[in-house]
């Protein structure tokens, strides 16, 4: 590993040197001011033109609607099998019932 270091230019000292920290004084904070007319008119333009997450709320509204579609779906089709195999079921026993009659 030393070889490799040294090919690099980095030497020993190098790498147990600990870096100066610089501070720069810390800058004097302006009083609040509230906003005025012309500032919030910026705003209010910047924030309805932006158009950054209204592709995630699309599919998103998008995925909701399908599984709506599909909960539906599943539920009115669930409802007409179940009243298709009861009609069915119905129809079995009363040929059940016929036919136990007949041999009797």
């Amino acid at each position: 590993m030393g070889w490799w270091l040294a090919s690099c230019g980095i030497t020993a000292v190098d790498m147990f040197r600990v870096p100066r920290l610089r501070l720069r004084p810390a800058r004097a904070r302006s009083s609040f001011s509230p906003p005025n007319q012309a500032m919030c008119e910026r705003r209010r333009r910047r924030f309805v033109s932006d158009q950054v997450g209204a592709t995630g709320i699309e599919y998103a509204l998008l995925a909701c609607f399908i599984a709506i579609a599909i909960t539906v779906g599943t539920s009115l089709a669930g409802n007409g099998l179940n009243k298709m195999f009861y009609i069915i079921g119905n129809k079995m026993m009363t040929a059940a019932d016929a036919t136990s009659q007949s041999s009797n």
